[in-house]
């Protein structure tokens, strides 16, 4: 086997876009002030693999039909080999994830989310061809859910502030979900996937996207005030330039190809913020757990 060919199946883990799912877990054990580094270290774990799990039986099933009948040129697995690798791939990473989230006493939470971003993906129920549920259960699963769980572990108290948080969480991460599912529109469609942003439209869908994006940067805002918790700021400036490009976009409407080029663009500027944010976030992490004792 190639190299290029062994590049070619581990493609489709999509690590850089898994690793984003990380981001509320670090935050939650920063807001809180109280970091178990082993317990951290196997929440985020745990989760890791969950979600990794959710992008492998995505690319698999889509493999069967969506990018096949949209002539998907990105398709990652493009043989039955990497079809086979990509199914064995999610029955292990499943099972670790699983065994994990039983270890930390987190079973129940991750059995959830398991069983729901499985079901996002595969026939019949497919949650992401059906307008509304695809962004509540990526909202649940992705955003609120791990979050919640290292305060559950922790056996920190919901505030008022938390809940404020959750809500900037939930409308930041279905603004985000709408520019993924907007990139893909039309190819979509062809599909026959009717996921929130096929059933918007592109008007629509960047009314909604500005929408959301807003609200999530006032309540980033207000997060901040009420909490102290400054790092925030790094979202907030997200969510404000998401607003912005959403605003862009609508003057955009006529001209299909930039339209296309700017969800393009909003795709990929998210994966590398949000990669950046991971790195900045684990940094002060660290610098907690080092220099600020009992923390």
């Amino acid at each position: 086997m190639t190299l290029k060919r062994i590049v070619d199946l581990l493609s489709v883990w999509r690590l850089r876009e898994v690793i984003s799912g990380l981001i509320p877990i670090l935050l939650a054990s920063l807001d809180q002030n109280r970091i178990n580094f082993p317990i951290l270290a196997m929440v985020c774990l745990g989760y890791f693999l969950i979600i990794e799990s959710s992008f492998l039986i995505n690319e698999y099933s889509d493999s069967f039909d969506t990018d096949i009948l949209s002539h998907k040129e990105k398709g990652i697995i493009t043989s039955k080999s990497s079809r086979k690798f990509t199914l064995i791939s999610f029955i292990i990473v499943s099972v670790l994830g699983l065994l994990i989230m039983w270890k930390i006493g987190l079973f129940a939470v991750g059995l959830i989310s398991f069983i729901l971003l499985t079901l996002y993906s595969v026939p019949p129920v497919r949650f992401k061809s059906r307008p509304f549920l695809d962004l509540i259960v990526v909202t649940l699963c992705y955003a609120v859910l791990p979050y919640l769980s290292y305060l559950s572990i922790i056996h920190a108290p919901i505030s008022e502030v938390t809940v404020i948080i959750l809500l900037f969480f939930a409308s930041g991460f279905i603004a985000i979900d709408l520019v993924t599912e907007g990139s893909d529109i039309d190819a979509d469609k062809n599909s026959g996937i009717a996921t929130s942003a096929v059933f918007f439209g592109h008007k629509t869908n960047l009314t909604m996207i500005r929408l959301f994006s807003f609200a999530s940067l006032v309540l980033g805002i207000f997060a901040m005030v009420l909490s102290f918790h400054w790092w925030y700021i790094l979202l907030v400036i997200n969510m404000f330039l998401l607003f912005t490009a959403g605003n862009y976009g609508l003057s955009l409407l006529k001209n299909q190809a930039r339209l296309e080029e700017l969800y393009t663009v909003g795709v990929k500027f998210g994966i590398i913020s949000a990669n950046l944010l991971i790195i900045v976030l684990a940094i002060l992490v660290g610098i907690k757990i080092i220099f600020i004792p009992n923390a």
